[in-house]
């Protein structure tokens, strides 16, 4: 149940288990608010991580958080994927 998932979520988030959160509302397709985890939570201790928030953040059509995963790719050295990421957070001056 979709519900029970984001509940789950919010609590963990509340809990500050950032990680588990994130997975919660992936199973209650919240991409959103699992996006915005692995921005400025999951990302900021393990640069690893860029692979498993690209996923989710080809799904979220928010260009705010589009560009601020690109902004996170860019300092990690991962152009190709700030460069996505720019594009679909529609920020032009980002890609030139």
């Amino acid at each position: 149940d979709k519900a029970l998932f984001l509940d789950a979520g919010l609590i963990l988030e509340t809990q500050k288990q950032y990680s588990e959160a994130a997975a919660m509302y992936v199973k209650a397709q919240s991409f959103e608010k699992a996006a915005y985890l692995y921005i400025h939570q999951l990302i900021k201790n393990d640069k690893g991580r860029i692979n498993e928030a690209n996923v989710i953040l080809e799904k979220v059509d928010n260009n705010a958080l589009n560009i601020a995963f690109g902004k996170v790719c860019a300092l990690a050295g991962r152009f190709e994927d700030a460069l996505r990421a720019y594009r679909r957070g529609k920020d032009v001056d980002k890609v030139v």
